[in-house]
């Protein structure tokens, strides 16, 4: 897929990777950042209690940017909050225009911790996006924007929580 499409950069969910275990080369060409699911051991062996939504091993997001653009310049790794490890990936990209704040996004599909991840997410961008920064966010949010993505042709509730969320923040859907 990315030899077809020639991306420039890729957003990629459901990584399953646990800190530390990433796969670093598997892009030849592009520059990799990851955010990933705490351990659940220290080296030594001793069990690491995580919080309920961190035990789920298909959390995990990574951005790749081709390193052609020179992201090692130009790509600041924001830090998410450890609870966020694995649902959320902040970076700030210099562009012609300015700077860009650019966040992949995983948000599970079960209604457990869902509510609380998105909390989170727009609480760390309240406080971290600087004035007048556009934010381009990208990911898997299990959920649909529009009646035409359903099958049913409607909208769920969890839709809809998802379309208030995004709007709260003021981001936009985009094809």
């Amino acid at each position: 897929v990315v030899k077809q499409t020639l991306a420039d950069i890729l957003f990629v969910q459901e990584t399953h990777y646990r800190h530390g275990r990433e796969h670093r080369n598997y892009l030849p060409g592009y520059v990799l950042y990851h955010s990933s699911l705490p351990k659940k051991h220290t080296r030594s062996g001793q069990r690491i209690e995580l919080p309920e939504h961190q035990q789920n091993s298909r959390a995990g997001v990574m951005i790749a940017i081709k390193a052609e653009l020179t992201p090692t310049l130009k790509v600041e790794r924001l830090t998410e909050p450890d609870n966020l490890r694995g649902y959320m990936l902040p970076l700030r990209v210099d562009t012609d225009r300015g700077k860009m704040l650019v966040i992949n996004v995983y948000l599970p599909p079960d209604d457990r911790c869902r509510e609380m991840i998105m909390r989170e997410i727009a609480d760390w961008i309240s406080t971290h996006r600087h004035v007048g920064e556009p934010v381009l966010m990208g990911g898997d949010f299990n959920a649909a924007w529009f009646t035409q993505d359903r099958s049913q042709g409607k909208l769920t509730g969890q839709d809809n929580i998802y379309k208030q969320w995004a709007t709260n923040l003021l981001v936009k859907p985009t094809d």
